[in-house]
């Protein structure tokens, strides 16, 4: 699995780039936009092909995406501390597909099986984050029998990659290794050829 977030500050031609991290074959895309206004969050969506709004995951503005026809809901780690098993029933029997975040190896083996797939990290020292270090044991989280998909994040580039896949996970999140490059499409093909050669089951 591929996912890239967006970069938590707007960017000169934002959508187009979606649109072609999209066409160069990216899975999904993380909106995640903290405390920015809805109307802000709106227009860019707006800007988005509509033929990708169900590869879109929303991490803020939840009645947003639901307005526009999106069915993928991501919840902080904070979000999730304050929602009950039951919401999480209620929202996937509306056809959601739903994940979250952990930040600690603990926090795994606790998550609801309604979760679809978890965001780990940081699996590596973050490029977007100075200072956010690796936290080494998250990279040897084992599969759990609840069946939350285990997806990487921090710190993932071409290099990285191929550790994540040798651990056996799931999928690779990137952030800084995209949006802080000339050419967020070109890095993204560079890391997406270097999981998809490594990844024991892509």
């Amino acid at each position: 699995m591929l996912i890239v977030l967006s970069s938590p500050v707007p960017m000169v031609d934002e959508a187009r780039w979606i649109n072609a991290l999209f066409d160069a074959g990216l899975e999904y895309f993380h909106l995640r936009k903290p405390g920015r206004e809805r109307g802000e969050v709106e227009t860019l969506v707006r800007a988005i092909d509509r033929r990708y709004y169900d590869r879109v995951v929303s991490h803020h503005h939840h009645t947003l995406a639901c307005d526009v026809g999106m069915n993928r809901l991501h919840f902080t780690e904070f979000m999730r501390q304050k929602l009950e098993d039951d919401d999480l029933v209620i929202l996937r029997a509306q056809g959601m597909v739903l994940s979250t975040s952990i930040h600690h190896h603990r926090d795994y083996p606790t998550l609801s099986e309604h979760f679809d797939y978890t965001l780990i990290s940081p699996v590596f020292d973050s490029f977007s984050k100075p200072g956010y270090a690796a936290q080494p044991e998250l990279l040897s989280l084992p599969a759990s029998v609840h069946g939350v998909k285990r997806i990487a994040l921090g710190g993932i580039d071409a290099d990285t990659c191929r550790e994540v896949a040798v651990a056996g996970f799931d999928g690779i999140a990137m952030l800084g290794a995209i949006w802080q490059c000339a050419d967020p499409v070109e890095s993204f093909k560079t890391i997406q050829h270097a999981w998809s050669t490594t990844a024991p089951s892509y």
